[in-house]
């Protein structure tokens, strides 16, 4: 059986753990990208004809300071078909940018991109239909 003096101890350190390990231990991963990513993109390699082209804007999330907030707009074409405009909505954390494209149509588009620095994102844009299309977005 464990004295008063011993448990009053384990229970502060297991408190302390609790707490260290709710704060993230005290590491540094509370710091925003380091890449902004603020401004306008335009998909790379497009078919003649089609275009892909993001602006967007980024604010530090209210619970999430690590990860940022991305809202933004943007354009497309397509070779022979229709174009329009889009939002974007999403997040931005180290360097992975998750969001979701809506365009004018209602089609909602999934992109997965990885920033690999101050002019390049790399991106997997996923369709309902579950195809999907690797592309690398320029800063301009």
């Amino acid at each position: 059986m464990l004295s008063r003096n011993r448990l009053r101890a384990l229970t502060s350190a297991v408190a302390a753990c609790l707490l260290l390990a709710a704060c993230g231990g005290g590491n540094d991963s509370s710091t925003p990208p380091a890449i902004p990513i603020d401004g306008t993109w335009a998909a790379s390699h497009q078919p003649v004809g089609s275009s892909l082209v993001l602006t967007l804007g980024t604010r530090i999330g209210v619970d999430t300071p690590d990860t940022l907030v991305v809202n933004g707009s943007g354009t497309y074409a397509l070779e022979a078909g229709p174009s329009g405009t889009l939002t974007a909505y999403g997040s931005y954390r180290k360097t992975d940018l998750a969001l979701q494209l809506t365009y004018d149509s209602g089609t909602t588009v999934t992109f997965a991109g990885s920033v690999n620095g101050a002019t390049q994102i790399a991106a997997k844009l996923t369709y309902p239909n579950g195809s999907s299309l690797d592309t690398t977005f320029l800063k301009q």
